[in-house]
């Protein structure tokens, strides 16, 4: 009962009330657009877990 009453209480928020913050989208950006040469491979990152 208490998850049916968050859900409908999600489905009656307005949509145009959630706006992302410019600087947390510019730093977003930029940080999607860095290299990341000093990351693993999810190939080298498993064998490192075996």
């Amino acid at each position: 009962m208490v998850i049916a009453f968050y859900i409908y209480m999600a489905m009656k928020e307005p949509v145009d009330k959630h706006e992302p913050d410019p600087k947390f989208l510019a730093d977003a950006k930029a940080s999607v657009s860095q290299p990341t040469g000093e990351a693993p491979t999810s190939s080298e990152s498993i064998k490192k877990r075996e």
